[in-house]
């Protein structure tokens, strides 16, 4: 266990699937979700949904980076493919230092690069309310 973990349990066997067993079609809708980090990570995943299945299969992070170079982490995730939503943790959207919270500096940052993904949108921080869709 760890802090801010809210599933108790990990089956390896139930959770994991090989990368090589799942077909990516490219009609697959594809999202992506962050969490914004400087002295902690940085993470960003790509998920699509397979049938009833939310699959996560590509994950990317970095510590003590910047905006301008955490806006490469979920630009490399998208590649060619198009992916929307972009969902970023809400501790992004606070109020800091800056007059621009870190997830319009990051969307900006982002919108530089082509737009390939999308602004993000606050992701709710209902761990208990997203466990029971899980």
């Amino acid at each position: 266990m760890f802090a801010g973990q809210f599933f108790n349990v990990w089956n390896q066997r139930k959770q994991v699937i090989n990368r090589h067993d799942v077909v990516l079609e490219p009609f697959y809708t594809r999202w992506i979700s962050g969490d914004w980090g400087f002295q902690h990570p940085a993470c960003y995943h790509v998920h699509a949904q397979v049938g009833n299945q939310a699959i996560t299969f590509a994950e990317l992070w970095g510590r003590n980076i910047g905006i301008e170079q955490t806006a490469e982490l979920p630009t490399q995730l998208a590649g060619d493919g198009s992916y929307s939503p972009f969902y970023l943790g809400p501790d992004a959207w606070a109020k800091r230092d800056d007059s621009n919270p870190i997830a319009h500096q990051l969307g900006d940052a982002l919108m530089f690069r082509g737009g390939r993904v999308p602004y993000p949108i606050q992701a709710s921080n209902d761990r208990i309310g997203g466990a029971h869709m899980m």
